[in-house]
């Protein structure tokens, strides 16, 4: 490898404490409003991926992406976790959207399927999350990631435990 051939990628990212505590105070829709307008700053992990809230309604949320090197996988395909964590964060803000105050969730499942290959040519990808239902526990979530074309690249689906949110963070 020669110097040249380096890469750098400059990650921006805010301490997500004060996404932590809105969550006590403010319900789950509220919150993913304030992640598109930002007035939330997108968690870490997000920020990592470079994804953004596009659009978001009480039981769905749309998250777009695109491509660049660093999500790469040594075949020259996006990476399947990163895909995958794109679709966490997309079916997870879904189930967020509806939650009320003092509530959380974390993820207990999740499969993705991929259709097809996603490479610098595709170009955004846009991943959409549906709750299908939500219950007192638990919640089911379906998503499907797709290209500009609407060509369908992969389809998830995970199940989030719902519970009340920790009083300290």
């Amino acid at each position: 490898m020669s110097e040249h051939d380096a890469r750098e990628k400059m990650i921006r990212f805010f301490d997500p404490a004060r996404t932590v505590l809105a969550a006590r105070t403010l319900p789950g829709l509220e919150i993913v409003h304030a992640f598109m307008n930002g007035t939330l700053p997108l968690p870490p992990a997000v920020a990592l991926i470079g994804a953004v809230v596009e659009h978001a309604e009480r039981g769905r949320v749309v998250m777009s992406l695109v491509p660049d090197e660093s999500h790469f996988n040594a075949l020259g395909t996006m990476h399947g976790g990163i895909i995958a964590t794109l679709f966490d964060t997309a079916l997870g803000c879904s189930v967020h959207t509806t939650i009320i105050a003092g509530r959380a969730y974390t993820t207990l499942s999740i499969g993705v399927n991929y259709v097809r290959g996603v490479t610098m040519a595709t170009g955004k990808i846009v991943a959409e999350g549906t709750v299908e239902h939500v219950g007192r526990s638990t919640a089911l979530v379906r998503g499907t990631l797709r290209d500009a074309d609407n060509k369908l690249l992969a389809t998830a689906e995970s199940t989030c435990m719902l519970f009340d949110a920790p009083r300290s963070p």
